[in-house]
């Protein structure tokens, strides 16, 4: 599954160093900012959304990689974000590896059965530890943004 209906070129984003991003609240915040701005959507609806979901339990898939994700009613579109940290996180991943990989989403509650499909297909993509060294290893955000959106660049874990 290409992500490119849910990310664009500027929804990939290299996190500097600068940017509070040291710990799960931090990432979840920066995250939900901008699914927000991406999705039109309030703010503080979409951190909310995403620090509830992370209660349930943690969306640390494992291998540095964690997909927060909220349901939100009335959205009109699905829309994502792909962040890479400047420094592991701690996700409360069942392995224990801090995460630095993090591909956030905001999905409309009406689409149920595509939401789990799309996360399905999303562990998968993020499954293969090629693909994820490419990752951690692109220059900048053009290079990432071109790994994770040209359908060329894909190849399942299996």
């Amino acid at each position: 599954m290409p992500f490119r209906p849910l990310l664009a070129p500027g929804r990939v984003v290299l996190v500097d160093a600068a940017t509070p991003a040291s710990n799960r609240a931090e990432v979840l915040d920066l995250a939900a900012r901008l699914l927000a701005a991406k999705g039109g959507l309030p703010p503080r609806q979409v951190h909310d959304l995403l620090v509830q979901r992370e209660a349930l339990a943690s969306t640390g898939i494992g291998f540095g990689i964690a997909i927060p994700h909220a349901r939100v009613a009335d959205l009109a579109e699905d829309t994502g974000v792909f962040l890479r940290l400047p420094r592991g996180v701690d996700f409360g991943a069942a392995d224990g590896i801090d995460v630095d990989l993090v591909f956030a989403m905001a999905v409309s509650e009406a689409h149920v059965q595509a939401h789990l499909r799309r996360l399905a297909a999303i562990a998968d993509r993020l499954g293969n530890p090629a693909f994820c060294a490419s990752l951690r290893a692109a220059a900048d955000e053009t290079a990432l943004a071109t790994l994770l959106l040209d359908a060329d660049h894909y190849q399942s874990a299996a």
